[in-house]
């Protein structure tokens, strides 16, 4: 007492005690901790009273001192009993932790986990007595035996023909069925099993119109792709490959490609005739798609200021008849098979989502569409298509079943990303711009989005309009409605940043945020309205070609780069006019040369795009 004294200071005087007070208080009783009042209004363990049987008060020294005395050795027996109580001294909130995530594991037989959790719970000194370790280690010793893999397959297989499907029972299925893979075990009862579990998958990816399967199931780790719709060769529409005529010649002593082995592979020469049976009415439409295609997804040179209108062209052309829908699916289709650019399969895929959001295939050819989308989700470890094809089915169910999910007051909105890329957003035409923005965003999976606004882009205008955000949909979209009929000019949303900071960076935890504004930066970049220092220019322009240089690298190896459409997806217009096009290409090429020298090719893209926009934002106009 004391020591204590003497550390926190003198005590504060305590009023005298009564002799009620003062009288022992039975044993039994002495089970609280007694406070009392320190400098500072707070409170402090008053000392402890009991000395065997005798109990007695400290003498008091102030009327300011609390009534209230209790033991401090209760004090400490409780605060044992909930610090120690495993011998490794775990407390028991740590101790339910290890056993809820051993209730977890339990729920959907996730062998590892339950490992894992049981080791730790040995570890730590859990008792092993409680309810949760012994099912636990039961299940763990069954996931070894076959015999209880096989019933247990049988059983859930049993059970998936029967009941409706959660993420438990899928989940839990997937992991029996890895467990028994991995002894070798059960191989017929897990073939069985398989293929009922696919056809659970599948048939929920096939109705689902929010997506959420896909973040209940792995589907990269499932064959989804039905067999009888994953060859497109057997879509009766299809031409046979002997009448079909093939691609054109890429000059003049050449032959253009044909035949079986490259109809429904990608390939950068326009089409003489379509991949479908089509009225013979149609079959400039279709080959004028094609080319748009090509342009769109980069295996055509086209200048960035005329792709975003090939889009819009690509999706009329779909829109106009179930014929081209059919057709434009299967190009499209063709273009991301065996596409050797990164850059082109991303294209194509964004694509793909807007022809998913626009139009639905015919009956005959929606299966085939939703094999090959299922299918392309296993190909591709790249984070960003796996999410466009996931939201391709989600919307392409959507667009098969407009009035699933549609209420009376809502309205459709096509959105525009700086990119050229289009979302479709239904939302009650009484929103504000704000709240659409929060759904555009929620979709795109943007966190920052107060960084971004709707902008207003008129037709024949090469200029983006702030919209406030507080606008009311319904009467903005009347607004247009009257500027259409007044000048023929129809309007769009562009949501975009707002603006660009000078000392922002690209945030690696945001995925989207940073692809949209990088995206922004090359846009305005190449827009840039004056001239700076040339070699300055030519810099950021290498680095462009080296965040691309997958797609670059047929025109960098050829000293290609002038071709009309390539230069300028990477040189300011600013910069190009009067000045000879081959030799500013071949300066930016021979920069580009120098830089690869010192530059990493296993850098990550998001690093080599941050180092672009570090040079953009040196420039006086940023």
């Amino acid at each position: 007492e004391r020591g204590e004294e003497e550390e926190g200071g003198e005590a504060p005087p305590a009023e005298a005690a009564t002799d009620s007070e003062s009288t022992a208080q039975p044993s039994e009783e002495c089970d609280e901790v007694a406070t009392e009042s320190v400098a500072g209004g707070g409170t402090r363990p008053s000392a402890l009273l009991t000395v065997g049987k005798a109990q007695t008060t400290r003498p008091r020294q102030s009327a300011k001192s609390t009534r209230s005395i209790h033991l401090r050795m209760s004090m400490s027996k409780s605060l044992s009993q909930k610090r120690k109580v495993s011998i490794a001294g775990l407390s028991e909130e740590e101790q339910t932790r290890i056993l809820v995530g051993l209730m977890a594991a339990i729920e959907v037989c996730d062998v590892e986990q339950l490992e894992a959790g049981l080791n730790e719970a040995t570890k730590q000194g859990v008792p092993q007595g409680k309810p949760v370790l012994v099912t636990a280690r039961e299940l763990f010793r069954n996931l070894s035996s076959e015999d209880w893999l096989r019933k247990a397959l049988e059983e859930r297989t049993t059970e998936l023909q029967s009941v409706p499907v959660d993420s438990s029972a899928l989940k839990s299925m997937r992991n029996i069925i890895r467990q028994a893979e991995r002894l070798q075990a059960a191989p017929a009862a897990v073939a069985i099993a398989k293929r009922k579990v696919q056809e659970k998958v599948r048939l929920r990816a096939r109705m689902t119109l929010t997506g959420k399967v896909f973040e209940e199931v792995d589907m990269t780790e499932m064959e989804m792709v039905d067999g009888s719709f994953s060859n497109l060769m057997d879509f009766p529409g299809l031409k046979s490959p002997d009448v079909w005529r093939g691609h054109r010649a890429p000059s003049f002593f050449s032959f253009g490609a044909s035949g079986a082995e490259v109809m429904l592979v990608h390939q950068k020469q326009d089409l003489k005739d379509p991949l479908t049976k089509v009225p013979s009415g149609l079959e400039a439409q279709c080959t004028e798609a094609y080319t748009n295609i090509l342009g769109w997804m980069y295996d055509r040179p086209v200048p960035e200021i005329q792709r975003a209108g090939l889009l819009q062209d690509i999706l009329s052309t779909a829109r106009h008849d179930q014929f081209l829908a059919d057709e434009v699916y299967c190009q499209v289709m063709k273009q991301l098979t065996a596409n050797p650019s990164a850059r082109s399969q991303l294209q194509g895929w964004r694509l793909m989502h807007n022809l998913c959001q626009a139009v639905c295939p015919t009956a005959s050819l929606h299966e085939f569409v939703h094999s090959f989308l299922m299918r392309g989700m296993r190909q591709t470890d790249n984070h960003e298509v796996i999410e466009t094809i996931q939201e391709c089915v989600t919307d392409l169910n959507v667009t098969a079943a407009p009035d699933a999910g549609d209420a009376d007051d809502t309205v459709a909105l096509q959105i525009t990303l700086i990119d050229s890329t289009m979302r479709r957003v239904r939302i009650p035409e009484s929103s504000t711009l704000k709240q659409l923005a929060e759904i555009a965003a929620a979709q795109l999976k943007i966190s920052a989005v107060s960084d971004f606004a709707f902008f207003q882009v008129t037709d024949g205008l090469d200029v983006h309009r702030l919209l406030p955000d507080s606008t009311v949909i319904s009467a903005l979209l009347h607004r247009w409605q009257q500027l259409q009929d007044a000048t023929a000019r129809g309007s769009k949303l562009l949501f975009k940043r707002k603006f660009l900071r000078v000392d922002e960076f690209l945030h690696p935890g945001d995925l989207a945020h940073s692809n949209l504004t990088y995206r922004q930066a090359v846009w305005d970049f190449l827009r840039y309205p004056v001239e700076e220092d040339a070699k300055f220019f030519l810099d950021i322009s290498a680095r462009i070609i080296w965040v691309e240089r997958d797609y670059f690298a047929e025109y960098v190896a050829e000293g290609t780069l002038e071709e009309e459409g390539v230069l300028e997806q990477v040189v300011p217009d600013v910069l190009l006019r009067g000045r000879n096009r081959s030799k500013v290409a071949q300066h930016v090429l021979d920069q580009y040369n120098r830089l690869r020298q010192n530059l990493d090719p296993l850098e990550h893209r998001l690093v080599t795009m941050s180092r672009v926009l570090s040079l953009m934002q040196r420039l006086r106009l940023f």
